[in-house]
């Protein structure tokens, strides 16, 4: 419906676009990449996502728990900068092989069998560590800690010495992210915050004061093609991309239905599975890090008026925009802006509240969310996921032999 839907599905588009460049900035962060990595990632992304998705307006991008998983996989792995890059492209591309396997094969079927509960615990535990993890930056500190409860410790020990310019910028970042959201909500926020950031280093010259900015970021598309990785890692690669898929697929399968739910898509399981897959095998290609559905940038694209995913076509754009001749703009991002576009994108996902409902339903699913969010913050994300498959299946074989 052209005529009708163009119009909406552009200004949509350029909505979304203003939301997924800052968090795809910061999410490369949480990656252990470069900024401009997690552009790369989007147009193809997007694009793989139009052509072989079933949801009309779920956004395929750049997301901060599938960012962690794979900052914990390639951190294994690579032994410099360089490499980090290059791994954490083959690890998009690993990962989108392992989807579209799961798609043909019709295995969408099991994410029946990952308890509710323990997924909520898992998100909310994640969402809690990556905010603990952006505390570095919103502090102008070094972060010392082998999990997120010691990360917090540390923090704390090193309250005196805490940079004032940083936090300065770094709270005020965050009250213009809340604001805007509380009081003038149909205002980009993260776009708001990043621009008068921007401007703020521009014209009081804060890098010179000491401010840490996301500083060069290349201008230009990426170089497409296979990964320059040794591939005798692919058994590594192959162990994360699992704990990859099982996470953005629980995430952006959660947030394919609940939009379905107002719009009236018929979401197919399997495939969103090959459709995932396209997504992050096109992210990959194009030197780009792993993707999944975002709720929070679909929801946006909803609220923006969006009708289709010709928002998306339009979101692409932007984003290949940017990186030909806006790049240079975002190279005086204070990086205290970053964390707090990050800390403000998971904060209602970092709520423990979320596990109360399953209090009243079942005490025992209630302690099983409970038990895997302790899991994520005392352990690394890996072993967290480990445990909460395993309880989930311990939990059905139980039920299934007590019925």
């Amino acid at each position: 419906r052209w005529g009708d839907w163009l119009r909406t599905d552009v200004i949509a588009g350029i909505s979304v676009a203003a939301l997924l460049i800052p968090e795809s900035l910061a999410y490369a962060g949480i990656a252990g990449v470069p900024p401009e990595v997690g552009l790369y990632a989007a147009p193809l992304a997007l694009i793989g996502y139009v052509i072989f998705g079933r949801s009309g307006l779920l956004v395929v991008a750049a997301s901060s728990s599938v960012a962690a998983v794979s900052a914990a996989v390639v951190g294994d792995i690579a032994t410099d900068e360089e490499a980090f890059v290059a791994y954490t492209a083959a690890l998009a591309v690993v990962s989108g092989l392992v989807y579209l396997a799961a798609g043909l094969l019709r295995l969408g079927w099991i994410a029946n069998f990952l308890s509710k509960a323990v997924l909520e615990g898992f998100i909310v535990g994640l969402s809690i560590s990556i905010m603990i993890g952006q505390l570095d930056e919103l502090l102008g500190i070094e972060l010392e800690g082998e999990n997120a409860i010691a990360e917090l410790l540390d923090v704390l020990s090193q309250i005196g010495d805490w940079d004032g310019l940083t936090v300065a910028v770094g709270a005020l970042s965050l009250i213009i992210l809340f604001g805007l959201e509380r009081f003038a909500p149909k205002i980009p926020g993260a776009l708001t915050a990043v621009v008068l950031a921007i401007v703020a280093v521009s014209v009081f010259d804060l890098a010179e004061e000491g401010l840490l900015i996301v500083g060069e970021i290349p201008t230009g598309l990426p170089e497409f093609g296979i990964p320059d990785v040794d591939w005798s890692e692919l058994s590594a690669l192959l162990v994360g991309s699992l704990a990859i898929v099982l996470i953005g697929f629980s995430e952006a399968y959660a947030a394919a239905t609940d939009i379905a739910k107002k719009t009236g898509d018929r979401i197919d399981a399997d495939q969103e599975l090959i459709a995932y897959g396209v997504s992050n095998v096109g992210a990959g290609l194009s030197a780009g890090m792993v993707v999944a559905g975002s709720l929070s940038k679909s929801k946006a694209n909803e609220e923006s008026g969006a009708k289709s995913q010709l928002s998306n076509v339009v979101n692409a754009l932007i984003v290949l925009l940017t990186l030909v001749f806006l790049a240079a703009l975002f190279e005086n991002l204070p990086l205290a802006t970053l964390a707090a576009v990050v800390i403000h994108a998971l904060w209602k996902s970092s709520d423990p509240r979320k596990l109360a409902p399953f209090w009243q339903m079942n005490r025992f699913d209630f302690w099983l969310g409970v038990t895997t969010l302790v899991a994520v913050l005392l352990f690394d994300t890996l072993p967290a996921v480990v445990i909460g498959v395993v309880l989930s299946l311990a939990v059905l074989i139980y039920r299934i032999s007590f019925p």
